[in-house]
């Protein structure tokens, strides 16, 4: 389900329950608690500037935040490999500050840590030979997050 919302043509909101976003959004789920949320927040190429379906996948990271009264999150960026480590590591740095941003404008006060991780940690796929390249490197671009306590 990560790897059809990240490359749907246009932002897939996950689901609500009793008004609070489950589903892909929550890092909860029964007994389960995933160790980071993947969020296919998408930005300009080559740029940290959010396009309209990123906007509206940090906003989907909001909500959460905000449903769940989260005082603390750490935001981890990430890039596909092209260009070099040096470079991917500042966008993913940059990529996570503009999500950040958007939180703190948007009403989030809780503290944000900032992890870059640039290309170092790729997206692993169930099946990665059923994906071109592009399509995997759509799978790698994302930001995701992880409550703090």
């Amino acid at each position: 389900a990560v790897q059809a919302r990240a490359l749907a043509p246009t932002f897939i909101a996950s689901r609500s329950v009793r008004g609070a976003p489950s589903g892909l959004a929550s890092p909860r789920f029964r007994n389960f608690t995933a160790v980071a949320v993947p969020v296919p927040v998408r930005f300009a190429y080559n740029s940290s500037a959010l396009t309209p379906e990123g906007e509206a996948a940090a906003r989907e990271i909001l909500e959460y935040l905000k449903s769940q009264n989260a005082k603390s999150v750490r935001l981890i960026g990430h890039t596909d490999p092209v260009g070099s480590e040096p470079f991917n590591l500042e966008l993913s740095a940059a990529r996570a500050e503009a999500v950040k941003n958007f939180l703190a404008q948007n009403g989030y006060d809780g503290a944000v840590e900032i992890v870059p991780r640039g290309e170092a940690e790729l997206f692993q796929p169930d099946d990665p030979g059923g994906y071109s390249r592009e399509e995997l490197h759509v799978m790698y671009r994302r930001v995701e997050y992880q409550l703090v306590e």
